[in-house]
């Protein structure tokens, strides 16, 4: 036997389409097509007779008054609502831990924050996200794109080669077609997805197949049974569209396909693309409120939501119903002659009759419809994890503080799964954007990416820029930074520990909402002495400026040395200690006025009777000081401290004319 993607062409385009029809035949005959189309269907305000928009009639004779309350569709937004309450911050790992590895990371989190934003795939993994909650399981598949990008250069035909870019979209499970035979999800050796595409663009670019092409159309009456919405309806305008569906196969790299393989087809008879596949791994990002055992595609809670709704609609159609007919009040009297019913519209009157006229009150619901009514929803709110205070509706209900708390993290905790597999999605989202940036990206190209204090720059980057990037990891932001009273709060801790060196950085947090003013210097800062030490490994001895904070300089240089290695190493040692001097020798004769605005500890006061050491030769030994001629030097006086020649100049008290006092930090007294 032959395995089915080796086929040729022709015979796996035949294969392939037997294998979507069998897709198709099982999401009909297993009963989730019905499933899918009704939790749609509710979802947007329309259950049979019952709609959300306005009130139907009913019955043989149009008494009744058919109404939906959607329940369901409140629910499912609040369940959305909660996954994407905290956007969670994407953190690129690199394979070392160099400062040139570091600098990548950086620019790799950058652009992978710029494809979630200007890419739109925060915005597709919120689509496949909801998509799973009606549908059980939602994809977001993201591709390289050769018709993309800005043009480069044209090919001997003449036609314009563009750079490419990644594109992204989100996809149901009726436009994804899997091996349903696998017991996992996850699992599976290749994939099938489709995409409406324009058949005289696809004509332009296969130009030698353009008359095979043409003749193309799209099977409206799977249309019918396997699209939802109601734009499909209008069969003139379905006639007039130029889209035809175009598959994709992808197989992953195995022992059978070492290569893997990549097609592309309409139908049997029209093939485009074949060749092994360019990715090193399966497209296909997919997401599952809940995975369902032994089976390849999830299951949603939600589903357990819709019988409740019908229950739901059908009272408050009976309530309308009820109402409506019966909200006039109807008078009722034992027969009279002295009665005359035309008295009662004359308002305020005298109506003189044997019995008293009595109003009959049929529009009363009684108690036991509100019970249910109540039950119903309680029980749609355990079921999908939330409760009134999640939903915010706590009218007529008395809660503590504490008690509202507790319910809402309850609620959070009930979906956290949703929350995993929200986390997921975003790191494979991520992942995606650095494997396919490093994999194609072969020209420099500009792209928004986010620079300093978090502002977008124009930067120019490539795949090789990202090459040591390995992978991305999702980790969940702390809401509380993005309220302004977590803001404060997070200001009066960097104060505390003295990373606010100006009061304008407040000002600046608080205007545009980002820390990075603050914890940018410092982030900087530990980059720099990185890329110093990455400088001595390699053989140099990196320039000191009198601008550096030469103490924490040391204590981060100092980490050289921890490996016992590095320690065996005498031309290391002897770049560091040279390193290590020059730092001293900066700060020592640096202004002490200039270290203490820029926030630097001054230069530690000389040991009395002896001279601070000299600098190092270049051998690594240190160059001998001339002993003193003459007479013994006299002791100094309180208040005053030795001259060192050479040393530093220090600054007169002019109130006391007294110099430079080393132990107070500042001026003399």
């Amino acid at each position: 036997m032959e395995y089915f993607a080796s086929l040729p062409a022709e015979a796996l385009a035949q294969e392939l389409t037997q294998r979507i029809e069998s897709y198709y035949s099982w999401v009909l005959t297993t009963g989730r097509l019905q499933r899918w189309r009704t939790a749609y269907d509710t979802y947007y305000g329309r259950r049979g007779q019952h709609q959300s928009t306005y009130i139907t009639p009913g019955g043989d004779a149009g008494e009744l008054s058919l109404l939906m309350c959607n329940e369901f569709g409140s629910l499912v937004n609040h369940l959305l609502v909660m996954a994407f309450e905290q956007r969670p911050s994407l953190e690129t790992v690199s394979t070392n831990t160099d400062s040139k590895a570091k600098a990548s990371a950086y620019v790799a989190k950058g652009l992978v924050e710029y494809y979630r934003r200007d890419g739109k795939m925060d915005a597709n993994a919120r689509v496949a996200t909801e998509i799973s909650l009606l549908f059980d399981t939602g994809w977001v598949i993201n591709l390289w794109d050769l018709m993309l990008g800005q043009d480069i250069a044209a090919d001997m035909q003449g036609k314009l080669i563009r750079q490419g870019d990644i594109n992204s979209r989100a996809r149901t499970p009726l436009e994804v077609v899997v091996d349903v035979t696998k017991p996992q999800g996850n699992d599976r050796d290749w994939i099938l997805f489709k995409d409406p595409v324009n058949k005289f663009d696809l004509a332009a670019q296969w130009s030698e197949k353009a008359e095979m092409i043409s003749g193309l159309s799209r099977d409206r009456t799977k249309d019918a049974l396997y699209r939802f919405g109601d734009v499909y309806d209008f069969d003139d305008f379905n006639q007039s569209s130029p889209d035809i569906d175009v598959w994709t196969f992808v197989h992953r790299r195995s022992p059978a396909l070492p290569q893997g393989r990549l097609f592309q087809f309409s139908s049997p008879r029209a093939t485009f693309f074949d060749g092994p596949t360019p990715y090193r791994k399966l497209p296909g990002n997919r997401i599952c409120p809940r995975e369902q055992i032994l089976s390849p595609l999830g299951y949603s809670n939600c589903n357990d939501l819709i019988s409740l709704q019908d229950v739901i609609d059908a009272l408050v159609s009976a309530a309308v119903t009820n109402m409506t007919t019966c909200g006039v009040n109807t008078i009722w009297t034992k027969p009279s002659p002295n009665f005359d019913f035309q008295e009662l519209a004359k308002g305020m009157t005298l109506i003189e009759a044997d019995e008293k006229p009595e109003a009959l009150v049929l529009n009363k619901l009684p108690p036991e419809w509100f019970n249910l009514a109540n039950w119903i929803i309680s029980r749609m709110e355990a079921i999908s994890g939330l409760n009134s205070v999640a939903r915010g509706n706590t009218q007529g209900k008395e809660f503590s503080g504490a008690a509202m708390a507790l319910l809402q993290s309850m609620a959070i905790q009930f979906n956290s799964g949703l929350t995993q597999a929200v986390n997921g999605l975003y790191e494979a989202n991520g992942n995606d954007v650095i494997m396919l940036t490093q994999d194609f990206a072969k020209e420099e190209r500009l792209g928004m990416i986010i620079g300093r204090k978090n502002r977008y720059m124009m930067k120019k980057y490539s795949g090789a820029d990202i090459k040591s990037v390995q992978r991305v990891y999702a980790r969940q932001s702390n809401a509380m930074k993005d309220t302004t009273a977590g803001k404060m709060q997070l200001l009066t801790e960097y104060k505390e520990i003295g990373a606010i060196k100006y009061p304008a950085q407040i000002t600046e947090v608080l205007e545009t909402g980002q820390l990075e003013s603050v914890s940018e210097g410092p982030r900087n800062l530990a980059l720099a002495i990185d890329e110093e030490n990455e400088a001595i490994i390699n053989g140099d001895v990196p320039p000191v400026i009198f601008t550096d904070n030469h103490p924490e300089h040391m204590l981060k240089h100092a980490e050289l040395f921890c490996s016992p290695t590095d320690r065996q190493d005498p031309e290391l040692l002897k770049r560091a200690r040279l390193h290590f001097d020059l730092h001293n020798m900066e700060w020592q004769k640096t202004n002490p006025a200039i270290l203490m605005a820029l926030g630097i500890p001054p230069y530690p006061a000389p040991m009395m009777g002896g001279l601070p050491p000299g600098p190092m030769s270049p051998e690594g030994t240190p160059n001998p000081t001339p002993a003193p001629e003459g007479p013994e030097s006299p002791q100094p006086q309180p208040g005053h401290e030795p001259v060192v020649e050479g040393g530093p100049t220090m600054p007169e008290n002019p109130l006391t004319g007294q110099p430079f006092d080393t132990a107070t930090g500042g001026l003399g007294a």
